[in-house]
């Protein structure tokens, strides 16, 4: 599975969450939250891969903290990450 994320139009954390949302059938019970987001792509069938362009706006945008988590997560479950300038 390959996911999509255009740092460009992603202002905060909801539109984050919207964003693989969008690619992602979310369950009703989705948390917004990282823990949630690293469950449901742990509960993937196959593997992950995540394609960001514009990432250092998407840091930018999400702040420090939540994005060093992010990245973390991604980190810690062995997501393969694709960043753009």
């Amino acid at each position: 599975m390959r996911i999509f994320i255009d740092g460009r139009t992603i202002e905060n954390r909801d539109d984050f969450f919207a964003a693989f949302g969008r690619q992602i059938s979310l369950p009703d019970y989705f948390g917004n939250n990282l823990d949630a987001l690293s469950d449901l792509l742990c509960e993937q069938a196959e593997p992950v891969t995540i394609e960001i362009i514009f990432f250092q706006e998407l840091a930018k945008n999400l702040g420090g903290p939540f994005a060093g988590g992010f990245w973390r997560m991604l980190g810690d479950l062995e997501v393969k990450v694709i960043k753009h300038a």
